[in-house]
């Protein structure tokens, strides 16, 4: 695996690496919701939710819309498929442990 792409799946697995996250990924494949929406049905504060947001931008997996004055956020399912494309295929996965045993 290129190091660029360990990075960005290293990064992937840091960022999904955390229940709150993984559910606000699962609730935002379904549609789209504020803030105070998600920390509402996760039972979380909503800086709290912002923070987790924010994370999952940072690997482009979370979309945010303005709608007047709320910010509705959706999972963005291009970005998520693209990562499961060229990261995480069987070969990209097994490549990992070749820098292992060229050592």
């Amino acid at each position: 695996m290129e190091p660029e792409a360990f990075q960005t799946l290293l990064r992937f697995l840091q960022v999904v690496a955390d229940a709150s996250r993984l559910k606000l990924l699962g609730l935002l494949a379904d549609q789209a919701y504020s803030v105070r929406e998600l920390a509402e049905m996760l039972g979380l504060k909503e800086p709290t939710i912002s923070h987790h947001l924010a994370k999952l931008q940072t690997l482009d997996l979370v979309r945010m819309c303005a709608e007047g004055t709320t910010h509705r956020y959706s999972l963005n399912r291009e970005a998520l498929e693209r990562l499961n494309r060229d990261l995480l295929t069987r070969k990209q996965v097994a490549s990992i442990a070749d820098s292992v045993q060229a050592e």
